[in-house]
């Protein structure tokens, strides 16, 4: 498994650097512009790391909480989601079997194009910290 977690306009020449050839890639990355929270793709991250190294199986997750909730994913009796999503179903479930370990409630988002959705909720969750701080996180509720 390996992590991308690069500032974005790192992030090409990187992962065209490596050979990541069957590997599962978890994609952490949001291209981002500062300070307006402004997303600089068209598509997504997860998708644009894809094209990069189609030979790569790529999930997009862990990209819209802060580092104090990956540290520390407690919440009383409530576990934060964290959305993956990828189309390899192998790397899905590397990556959510990841996430359930960290104490998250890994939910998965569907494919990589499902990546832009993901992207979004960072900006949400970015905006939300500037004002109220880090220590926060989405969950689903069921009944």
């Amino acid at each position: 498994v390996v992590v991308l977690a690069t500032p974005w306009e790192a992030t090409e020449a990187l992962v065209r650097s490596l050979d990541l050839g069957g590997r599962v890639v978890i994609d952490t990355t949001n291209p981002l512009a500062f300070p307006e929270l402004s997303l600089v793709v068209e598509t997504s991250a997860g998708e644009l790391i894809q094209g990069w190294e189609p030979g790569a199986r790529v999930v997009k997750a862990f990209s819209s909480v802060g580092t104090d909730v990956m540290a520390d994913a407690r919440f009383g009796d409530l576990r934060p989601a964290m959305w993956v999503a990828g189309d390899d179903a192998g790397a899905k479930a590397t990556a959510l079997g990841l996430a359930e370990a960290l104490g998250f409630e890994g939910i998965d988002a569907g494919g990589i194009g499902r990546s832009r959705a993901l992207e979004q909720m960072a900006v949400l969750w970015i905006a939300h910290a500037r004002v109220a701080g880090p220590e926060h996180a989405l969950a689903v509720l069921r009944r």
